[in-house]
C-alpha cells in the first residue's frame, strides 16, 4: 500500500477489503491501540470482509430477533384477552369487582367509626395531657426538695461506702464461728451446759431436786409449824407433809 501523506499507523492495525454496492473495492484500516507504529516497508495485517451485504445481515439479526419476540409476547397477549371475554371469566370478574366496592363500603364504614373514637378520645387525651402537665408542673416546683433528697441520698451512699463493712463482715463471722464452736460442744457433752444437754440421768436427777425444791418451799408456806416451832404458831402442825409441789407454786414470787 502505498500513502500520499506520512500517517501513524499503530502495527496492531487490521486492514481489510470492501465493496460498495455497485462493486467497487476500497482499503478499509481498523487502528489499533499500540504504541508503536508502523514503518515504511512493515507488513499491516488483514482480515476477511464481510462486505456491505454482510455488515448490513449483522446489524439486522439483533432486530429480527426482537421482532420475533415482540411478535410472541403479542401472541400471549391476545390468547389472555381471549381467555377474559370467555364467560366463565366474566363471571369471576364481577364478582371481585363486587367484592372490592363492598371492601370500599367497608373500609369508608370502619373510617368513619375510626373517626368517632377519636372525637370521643379527645376530651381524654386533653385530660391526660393536662395531667401530664400537672405532674410537669409539680415536679418542677418540687425540684429543690427532690435535689435534698438526692443530695442526702449521695451523704448516705458515701457514708456507706466510707464504713468498714468488710470488717464489720469479719466480726460477724467470728462470733457465727464462736457460737458454731459452743453448739459443737454442747452437742459433743463438753461443759456443764454439754453434759446437762447429753446426760439424761444428770438431767432427770436436776428436775427431780428442783421437784424436790419445790415441794419443800410449798410445804414450808402451808404448814410453817412442822419446821419452826414458835409460840406464835401454837403447837407444832402434826399433819402429813407435802409430796408433791401445790398447784399454784410456780405463781409465788
Amino acid at each position: 500500500i502505498k500513502l500520499k501523506d506520512d500517517y501513524e499507523i499503530p502495527v496492531n492495525s487490521v486492514a481489510s477489503i470492501i465493496k460498495d454496492p455497485l462493486g467497487t473495492p476500497s482499503i478499509e484500516i481498523a487502528l489499533g491501540n499500540d504504541a508503536k507504529h508502523l514503518k515504511s516497508g512493515d507488513t499491516l495485517m488483514t482480515k476477511e470482509s464481510m462486505g456491505i451485504l454482510g455488515a448490513v445481515a449483522n446489524q439486522l439479526l439483533p432486530v429480527a430477533d426482537q421482532i420475533k419476540e415482540t411478535v410472541r409476547q403479542l401472541d400471549i397477549v391476545l390468547k389472555n384477552v381471549n381467555s377474559i371475554f370467555d364467560p366463565t371469566t366474566k363471571g369471576n370478574l364481577q364478582e371481585v369487582i363486587a367484592n372490592l366496592n363492598k371492601t370500599t363500603a367497608n373500609l369508608m364504614n370502619a373510617s368513619a367509626s375510626m373517626q368517632v373514637m377519636l372525637n370521643e378520645q379527645t376530651g381524654s387525651i386533653t385530660k391526660t395531657m393536662n395531667d401530664v402537665n400537672s405532674f410537669t408542673k409539680n415536679l418542677a416546683d418540687n425540684n429543690e426538695k427532690i435535689n435534698g433528697v438526692v443530695t442526702n441520698l449521695q451523704t448516705t451512699t458515701s457514708n456507706l461506702a466510707k464504713a468498714d463493712i468488710n470488717g464489720t463482715i469479719a466480726d460477724l463471722k467470728t462470733s457465727v464461728n464462736n457460737l458454731n464452736n459452743i453448739l459443737t460442744k454442747i452437742d459433743k457433752g463438753e461443759g456443764s451446759m454439754g453434759k446437762l444437754m447429753n446426760d439424761k440421768a444428770l438431767y432427770d436427777n436436776l428436775n427431780n431436786t428442783i421437784r424436790s425444791a419445790n415441794i419443800l418451799v410449798d410445804d414450808l408456806r402451808v404448814h410453817p409449824k412442822r419446821y419452826v416451832n414458835v409460840s406464835v404458831f401454837g403447837k407444832k402442825d402434826k399433819s402429813g407433809p407435802l409430796m408433791q409441789p401445790l398447784a399454784d407454786s410456780s405463781k409465788q414470787k
